[in-house]
């Protein structure tokens, strides 16, 4: 994504605004308290603020949900853990758009057309297993019937196919940690019904989080994903790459294929 001195600017006057709010609650003779909170803000808060980013055209980029105690952008309180913002990266302006109907971080996004689609994820301590969809062209949010069949709704991977479906990858349970075996799922969104599930089980290969999902190849049938990165159910970095193959008029015969380490230069 190209930066925009207009943009910079307009992000550079928000962090002046914190600056200021900092000062004006604590007091003058807590200045010195304020810069180390705002450089939390601005460093700290910024990694673990538990938003996601999502460009939905050339010019436009959404920010979508995110932990309470750390604001992605706004120099006032907010509720942000439902939040949606907007900002065009050409002229900076940054918008409030309607709020999600339920608060979540550590969610999978995707994008279809004009349609937003926000999939599982955390909220106070507990699994989040709705998912929702935005309509850009209306700014409404509407929440969906089909929910997640698990609770491996934490760190979530999802991605649109051709307009219609969504695929997801991996996910983590605060009380079960991983799956026991790698789990995708598919949704169909002309129904939006139910989640299909798929359980793969591979002794070499185990189950994570946080993965990052990439199509590769299309066909009228079938659609291959890159899965690569994540972590597992100790937090540790997943360094296995494999390639997932799926069908669309059958996805109980999709298979995936691990790649050998020499074929992956970037292990």
């Amino acid at each position: 994504m190209t930066h925009h001195s207009s943009s910079l600017h307009i992000l550079d006057q928000f962090r002046r605004e914190w600056d200021e709010i900092f000062v004006r609650e604590k007091g003058e003779n807590e200045v010195e308290r304020s810069e180390y909170l705002s450089l939390q803000r601005r460093t700290h808060g910024a990694v673990l603020s538990g938003s996601k980013l999502l460009q939905v055209n050339k010019t436009l980029v959404c920010i979508l949900g995110g932990r309470q105690e750390n604001p992605s952008l706004l120099a006032r309180d907010y509720e942000v853990s439902r939040s949606c913002l907007t900002v065009d990266i050409y002229t900076g302006e940054i918008c409030q758009k309607a709020s999600m109907e339920e608060g979540r971080d550590g969610f999978g996004q995707c994008l279809l057309g004009h349609l937003i689609y926000v999939v599982g994820g955390d909220s106070d301590e507990k699994e989040v297993d709705s998912v929702e969809r935005y309509d850009l062209l209306r700014d409404r949010w509407s929440q969906l019937p089909c929910s997640l069949p698990d609770t491996y709704t934490f760190g979530i991977t999802v991605v649109a196919i051709k307009l219609r479906f969504v695929f997801g990858f991996g996910g983590y349970s605060r009380d079960e940690g991983c799956p026991p075996y790698e789990r995708f799922l598919r949704l169909d969104t002309l129904t939006n019904t139910a989640w299909q599930s798929l359980y793969i089980q591979n002794p070499l290969f185990n189950a994570g989080f946080n993965y990052g999902v990439f199509p590769i190849q299309e066909s009228d049938n079938s659609i291959e994903f890159l899965v690569f990165g994540g972590h597992n159910s100790d937090y540790a970095c997943v360094k296995s790459t494999y390639v997932f193959q799926t069908k669309l008029t059958d996805f109980s015969l999709s298979k995936y294929q691990m790649l050998r380490p020499s074929a992956n230069k970037y292990q």
